[in-house]
């Protein structure tokens, strides 16, 4: 540094050379602290990507059992369903039958006489 110091002309001027080491220092330790900066950002980059794929890992499970839960219970609301219009089938069949029934028996009782 010197000797570029003294080719560029500036001589003996030592506490402008005092200036410019310090500016020198200065700047090295700035581009130690950006490059250390840069690895924090990598480091927290990496951590947050992780955090992010375990994140998805454990919303892809929680989603996966959901989906069954719900399966299982459109699956008893089907049951449900059938069980219901199988119960409305067979007794508005029942009640349909047994008015049947009473016409038919009314019209022997009316043909026979037993009105």
């Amino acid at each position: 540094m010197f000797i570029l110091w003294r080719l560029l002309g500036f001589g003996d001027d030592r506490q402008l050379y005092d200036r410019v080491v310090r500016l020198e220092t200065k700047a090295e330790t700035t581009d130690s602290d950006v490059r250390t900066l840069f690895g924090k950002v990598d480091d927290l980059t990496r951590r947050v990507d992780a955090n992010g794929e375990q994140t998805r890992r454990e919303l892809s499970a929680d989603i996966r059992v959901l989906s069954e839960q719900v399966g299982e219970f459109r699956g008893g609301i089907k049951l449900a369903n059938w069980i219901a219009v199988t119960s409305i089938v067979l007794v508005t069949g029942l009640l349909g039958w047994g008015q049947i029934g009473d016409a038919a028996w009314s019209a022997c009782k009316h043909l026979f006489g037993y009105s």
